[in-house]
C-alpha cells in the first residue's frame, strides 16, 4: 500500500515538498500565537456556537462549524488547527483540479500558490472567523462544478450543497451560487444535473430565510443587511436633492456633504440609527432611494473603492475600525488581542512572547502576500484566453474568476472597503487564471495541409 502511494506521489514530489513545507509554516503559526487571534466578530460566533443559535448579523455555518470543532473547557486551538489542515486541504484538492485539466506541474504549484504560502491566508487560518471555512466550501464548490466537462447528477449535488453551505456560512456566497446555475444552463448539462444543483441549493437557503423571518421577523440572512446598505450611501448621498418621504429623511447625515465621516460610522456610531435589528428595511429602502436618484455618485464611490483594493500606492485612513484591525502576526503576540476559551472574549498576555521565531513570522505575514494589483492583471489574461480559443476548458476559467471578482465587486457596492473582503478573491483567480495561462501556452492543433492534387482527385472521383 505504500509503495503504491510513494509510486503515485513521486510524479508530484515538488508539490509534496511545497506542501510539506506550507504544513510548517502552519504548524509555527499554531505554536507561537496559540490559542488563537481574536476578532471583534468572535465572541458572536462563540455565543452561537454554544447555543446553536441563528446569529442575527452573521449566518449559522460557521457556529456550526466551532460546535463541531470547539468543545467547551478545551483550547480554542482545536479551531485554528482545523483551519490550518483545511487550507492545506484545499491546496491539494485545487492541485489536483489543475492536474485534471492537464495543466503543467510547476505552473499547478504557482496556481495553488497563494493557498499555500500567502501570509494572509495563513494569518485569517489563526482567527477565530468564517474567512476560512468559507473559503474552503466556496472553492470546493467551485471545483467540482468545473471538474468534469458536463456536470454529472452527483458533482451537481456536491457543487450545490458545498455553495449552499458557503452561503449558510457568509451570505456573499448567494452571487456565486446564482452563477453556477447559470453555468449548468449554458453547458446543457441535461435537466436532471439542472434541477439537482438548483434543488441543494435552494431547499436549504429557503429554510434558513424561513427560520430567520421565525426568529427576528424579517425575511433575510441578517438583521443589518439594510444597515450595512445604509452605510454604503451616508458617505455620498446629497439630501439637499433627495426626494423621499419623511421618514425616510431622519436618516439623512447631520453632517454636510464634505465633511462625512466613514461609513464604519453610519453603521455602528450614530446614535439609534444604528440599532439595525429593527430598522433594518427603512434602511434599506433609504439606500434604494439615493441609488436610484443619484447613481453617477454611487457608482463613483463604489469604482473608487474597488480600485484601492489593487492600487499598491493607496494608503486607507488609519482612524477607521476596519484599517486598525492588523491582519499581521505580531513580532509580540503579548501585543494583539487573543482568544479567551472561557469566555470568548479577548485575553492580552501579561508577559512578552517576542522570539527570534515570532518576529521572523511577523517579516513573513507583511512580506509573503499575492501582490493585489496582479489580480487586474490576470483577469486581463483570461480575456485573452477567452479570446483566442473559446472552449469549455476557457469558459470554466473565466467563469471561476468571474465568481472571484463578483463576490468582491459585490461586497464593495453593499457593504464597504474592507482587506478581508478581499481574501476568498485571490486565491479563486489565480485559479481560474492558471487554467488560461496553461490554455495559452499550448499550442493550438495545426490544420492537416491540403494535398495540391486533391482538385484532380475530386474530378477524378466525380468522372467515375
Amino acid at each position: 500500500m505504500l509503495k503504491r502511494v510513494l509510486v503515485a506521489v513521486k510524479p508530484h514530489w515538488a508539490f509534496a515538498v511545497a506542501l510539506g513545507v506550507a504544513a510548517l509554516i502552519r504548524l509555527l503559526v499554531l505554536v507561537a500565537y496559540r490559542p488563537a487571534l481574536w476578532y471583534g466578530d468572535t465572541p458572536e460566533y462563540l455565543g452561537s456556537a454554544k447555543e446553536l443559535a441563528i446569529p442575527p448579523v452573521h449566518q449559522i455555518g460557521y457556529p456550526v462549524f466551532l460546535s463541531i470543532t470547539h468543545f467547551e473547557g478545551v483550547t480554542v486551538a482545536t479551531v485554528t488547527a482545523a483551519q490550518h489542515l483545511i487550507g492545506l486541504a484545499l491546496a491539494i484538492l485545487c492541485y489536483a483540479f489543475l492536474q485534471r485539466r492537464h495543466v503543467p506541474r510547476w505552473l499547478s504549484i504557482a496556481g495553488v500558490s497563494p493557498l499555500l504560502f500567502d501570509g494572509f491566508l495563513i494569518t485569517m487560518e489563526q482567527f477565530v472567523m468564517a474567512d476560512t471555512l468559507f473559503l474552503a466550501l466556496l472553492l470546493t464548490g467551485l471545483v467540482m462544478l468545473f471538474w468534469d466537462e458536463r456536470p454529472t447528477v452527483w458533482l451537481a449535488f456536491g457543487a450545490g450543497a458545498f455553495l449552499a453551505a458557503a452561503t449558510l456560512t457568509r451570505v456573499i456566497g448567494l452571487p456565486v451560487a446564482l452563477l453556477a446555475v447559470i453555468y449548468v444552463l449554458l453547458r446543457r448539462a441535461g435537466w436532471r444535473p439542472m434541477l439537482t444543483l438548483a434543488a441543494t441549493m435552494a431547499i436549504p437557503l429557503a429554510a434558513y430565510v424561513m427560520l430567520f423571518h421565525q426568529k427576528y421577523g424579517t425575511y433575510g440572512f441578517s438583521t443589518h443587511q439594510g444597515g450595512f446598505f445604509y452605510a454604503r450611501v451616508a458617505t455620498f448621498v446629497d439630501c439637499d436633492k433627495l426626494q423621499v418621504e419623511e421618514r425616510l429623511m431622519r436618516l439623512c447625515p447631520v453632517e454636510p456633504l464634505d465633511a462625512r465621516k466613514h461609513q464604519e460610522y453610519y453603521l455602528w456610531q450614530a446614535g439609534a440609527v444604528a440599532q439595525w435589528g429593527e430598522a433594518t428595511d427603512i434602511g434599506q429602502e433609504f439606500a434604494s432611494a439615493a441609488i436610484a436618484q443619484q447613481p453617477g455618485a454611487y457608482l463613483k464611490v463604489v469604482a473608487l473603492d474597488m480600485w484601492h483594493y489593487f492600487d499598491p500606492f493607496w494608503k486607507p485612513d488609519p482612524t477607521t475600525t476596519s484599517y486598525r484591525v492588523s491582519y499581521e502576526l505580531a513580532a509580540d503576540p503579548a501585543t494583539i488581542p487573543l482568544v479567551d476559551a472561557s469566555t470568548g472574549r479577548y485575553k492580552v498576555l501579561e508577559e512578552s512572547r517576542r522570539s527570534a521565531l515570532t518576529e521572523a513570522l511577523h517579516w513573513y505575514s507583511l512580506h509573503i502576500k499575492t501582490p493585489t494589483f496582479l489580480i487586474p492583471i490576470l483577469l486581463a489574461v483570461v480575456l485573452v484566453a477567452l479570446a483566442r480559443r473559446r472552449d469549455w476548458a476557457n469558459v470554466a476559467a473565466a467563469l471561476i474568476v468571474a465568481s472571484g471578482m463578483g463576490m468582491v465587486l459585490a461586497m464593495t457596492a453593499m457593504d464597504m472597503h474592507e482587506p478581508r473582503f478581499l481574501l476568498p478573491t485571490i486565491p479563486i483567480v489565480v485559479l481560474g487564471a492558471t487554467v488560461s495561462i496553461s490554455s495559452l501556452l499550448r499550442r493550438s492543433p495545426e490544420r492537416a495541409p491540403e494535398p495540391e492534387n486533391r482538385p484532380a482527385e475530386l474530378a477524378t472521383v466525380a468522372g467515375n
